[in-house]
């Protein structure tokens, strides 16, 4: 999911802290060149709570320039993060600096904000959990468009947004794969849909059945 020479300013992992840790160390040190260790321009914070007075403190380093001139890394761990920390972070995401980025490591996704998920490129990296997500999204993909909408009756009938965010980033997730794996570049138009899909759930007064709808039926 991390690539280098195209880095996304925010990425979002769930699952296990030490194993996301591990991981992210070892591509910042061997693939980025970015030292963990005595590194201003590197910041990691482990926190329960995530609170505000944790956001300020993110935003105050977050408007200062590099002090090696390159990239600077924030990497959050919290169990949670209050509604106003969310929300700070957000507006941080969405006028991000220069050469920034953040890695935010949680457990799981359901105390975030919709909002707050849809700028952030999800990682799932519980390899079992994974692997569920994965066939169930190939049984979606591979169903008949009746079939497809009856998957998604409940999200649907629900009007839940934060569950039809959920479906659409491992959608999104399970063909960003595919095409890299098989050189499938006839699904880089609906995996174009999808994204314009997560930013419009955001909108007030926006659809969710209507989104999942047109997502179903653009296969």
């Amino acid at each position: 999911m991390l690539q280098k020479d195209k880095l996304h300013h925010a990425y979002c992992f769930f699952g296990k802290k030490d194993q996301i840790l591990g991981e992210l160390e070892i591509f910042f040190e061997k693939e980025m060149d970015i030292p963990t260790k005595k590194n201003p321009d590197f910041l990691y914070g482990d926190f329960d709570v995530f609170t505000i007075e944790n956001a300020r403190d993110i935003k105050d380093r977050h408007q200062m320039k590099a002090f090696g001139g390159k990239k600077k890394i924030f990497v959050i761990s919290a169990n949670s993060m209050t509604h106003e920390a969310q929300n700070s972070v957000l507006k941080m995401l969405e006028e991000p600096a220069s050469e920034t980025h953040f890695f935010l490591i949680f457990p799981t996704p359901e105390r975030l904000i919709p909002t707050l998920l849809s700028r952030l490129y999800v990682v799932v990296r519980d390899d079992t959990n994974e692997a569920e997500s994965d066939r169930a999204i190939e049984s979606f993909i591979g169903a008949s468009k009746s079939e497809r909408m009856r998957q998604i009756k409940g999200i649907i009938d629900e009007k839940d947004k934060e569950k039809a965010l959920d479906f659409l980033n491992k959608l999104e997730s399970y063909l960003e794969k595919d095409i890299a794996s098989k050189n499938n570049f006839d699904r880089v138009s609906l995996l174009s849909e999808i994204i314009k899909a997560k930013q419009y759930l955001n909108h007030r007064g926006s659809s969710v059945k209507m989104l999942l709808e047109h997502i179903s039926l653009f296969f």
